[in-house]
């Protein structure tokens, strides 16, 4: 009997200066929607993919309260620095984290650590899962058409 080698824990390389840059570019333009009369708890961060973990990078540590944070098919980047840039307005904001259980590109096991990460930090996170690759699905559109609703009521 042969036994496989266990799985190696993947890590991903994260480009410290371009997630800040990135970061940045998003408060700028949360910025310019409050500048046009919208209120910040009115303003909902979503993306997918890298998008999503911009939204989560700069909406944890926005310091002005928003309406919600989602990421769809992501992860927490820059983890290690949270705890110390978390932003106490952003505390309470409602978090959607979907991911799809066969996704190649960012492995589900990356998006767990992620929302236990959070969950270990206090934070509330809606967590929805689906029979999926690195993409999105009909029921995944439902859930955030329903999450957005709630946000926003």
């Amino acid at each position: 009997t042969t036994l496989a080698a266990p799985p190696q824990r993947r890590q991903m390389v994260q480009d410290h200066a371009g997630v800040r840059a990135s970061e940045q570019l998003l408060r700028e333009m949360i910025q310019a929607e409050i500048d046009l009369g919208i209120p910040s708890e009115r303003i909902l961060l979503a993306g997918f993919s890298q998008g999503g973990a911009i939204a989560l990078q700069a909406g944890l540590r926005y310091e002005r309260p928003l309406a919600g944070i989602m990421g769809l098919s992501t992860l927490l980047p820059l983890a290690d620095s949270l705890a110390a840039e978390a932003a106490d307005e952003n505390r309470a904001t409602p978090i959607m984290l979907a991911h799809g259980a066969q996704d190649p590109v960012i492995p589900i096991e990356l998006a767990i650590r992620s929302r236990n990460a959070l969950q270990q930090m206090d934070y509330s996170v809606d967590w929805f899962e689906y029979a999926m690759p690195h993409s999105v699905c009909m029921e995944e559109l439902m859930d955030v058409r329903t999450w957005i609703l709630e946000c926003l009521a």
